[in-house]
């Protein structure tokens, strides 16, 4: 019986042998076999040797120059041709390589891509879903995503936090059965590690069962739903503020160079910008949605697009002019031209000649942008458009 028993210990080894060994030449034969490449001579496969024996087809090059040369995948053979220059030479060989369609990108659905969060702290066997795998969907003309990640935290965290448990339950159970084996009979230290270990078992059961405690209570406390998030719309920004942004920066020369704007003091730099983002530098530009009705006027001129129908201008002498006023009343009860109530007439045509040859003086126009602007906490009337600057 001794004898039959060690024969069967001496057949273990060698079977564990000659399983490393097929297993070390299957793996050999499965880095060899597969995809084989074949080198190719007047344009034919007649060389090529593959894995099984066989010769896929291929096709024929047109010619044997590298400008003329033609990729011919050949799905039939697993194979395309391609090119090889010679070296010394500026003529192709040509050879089969195995065929590799390029992957088909997924559909755009035009839903988001979301990025896997990642922990400061990581926790043992916590796993996110993929971004690529967030769950999304269209809802009354809302796209509304479904985020799962809030809910693994959570699980991820009370699989752990068991874990933790029963290494503590283990720990206070040792120390219940050493505080037993020394006790020596004395019922008071029996007792005490009676109670250990009836510690340490009770709670071991009760981070055991919890699921199934918190299930009978309520079925939503271990339910870890993804929240479901509706999407904000995005809202395209208009051309002209995006061709408004792309301008809006600082220049060292022309009539909106930055030295010119030293009386804005620390905004000098973002007063250049926005100078150039209203007028390109032209102290004579004027904005030519602005025209009024009865004639050849617009509201808007200068470099920094003073809106005369609604601001008064202060000339080179310090005379102050109601550039309002030379604009009528319209049915709103008000003069200004705005987005809002796109029209003006003129009513007072010298008035409105000297503002606009005011507006239109370099100097003039920077002094008055410059008593807008200082001494306010943002920019004034040209707020709106610093935040297409980014200011």
């Amino acid at each position: 019986m001794i004898l039959r028993n060690n024969k069967k210990l001496y057949i273990i080894p060698i079977i564990l042998v000659l399983y490393f060994f097929i297993s070390a030449n299957i793996s050999n034969a499965a880095n060899t076999i597969g995809p084989v490449c074949c080198y190719t001579q007047n344009d034919s496969c007649q060389n090529f040797i593959s894995a099984n024996g066989s010769l896929p087809k291929c096709r024929k090059l047109n010619s044997e120059t590298c400008n003329q040369f033609i990729d011919s995948p050949n799905k039939e053979s697993g194979c395309e041709i391609k090119k090889e220059p010679n070296i010394g030479s500026d003529n192709c060989q040509s050879f089969c390589a195995p065929y590799n369609p390029a992957p088909t990108p997924p559909p755009d659905t035009g839903m988001p891509k979301f990025k896997m969060p990642e922990l400061q702290i990581s926790i043992p066997g916590l796993t996110f879903t993929k971004g690529e795998a967030i769950n999304c969907k269209e809802e009354n003309g809302k796209k509304v995503c479904n985020i799962p990640w809030i809910g693994e935290y959570i699980a991820g965290v009370y699989k752990y936090a068991i874990g933790i448990v029963g290494i503590l339950a283990a720990v206070v159970l040792m120390i219940g059965g050493i505080i037993w084996i020394m006790a020596g009979g004395s019922a008071t230290m029996i007792g005490e590690a009676k109670a250990w270990i009836g510690a340490s078992l009770t709670g071991l059961v009760i981070a055991l069962t919890s699921y199934v405690i918190l299930y009978q209570i309520n079925p939503a406390l271990v339910g870890f739903k993804g929240l479901n998030i509706t999407l904000v719309d995005q809202i395209p920004i208009p051309e002209d503020i995006k061709e408004f942004a792309a301008k809006c920066k600082p220049t060292g020369n022309g009539a909106c160079a930055t030295s010119n704007m030293v009386d804005f003091g620390n905004k000098a730099i973002e007063a250049s910008a926005i100078c150039m983002a209203e007028s390109s530098g032209n102290p004579n530009a004027f904005n030519k949605s602005t025209k009024c009705s009865n004639g050849d006027y617009y509201a808007v001129w200068g470099l920094f697009q003073f809106n005369l129908s609604d601001n008064t201008f202060t000339d080179a002498d310090g005379t102050v002019l109601n550039c309002n006023l030379a604009f009528g009343i319209k049915p709103s009860g008000k003069r200004a031209w705005v987005n809002s109530d796109p029209t003006c007439t003129v009513v007072d045509t010298d008035l409105y000649t000297k503002c606009k040859n005011a507006a239109s003086n370099s100097v003039l126009s920077i002094s008055n942008a410059k008593r807008l602007v200082v001494g306010s906490s943002g920019w004034g009337p040209w707020e709106t458009n610093s935040k297409w600057c980014n200011f």
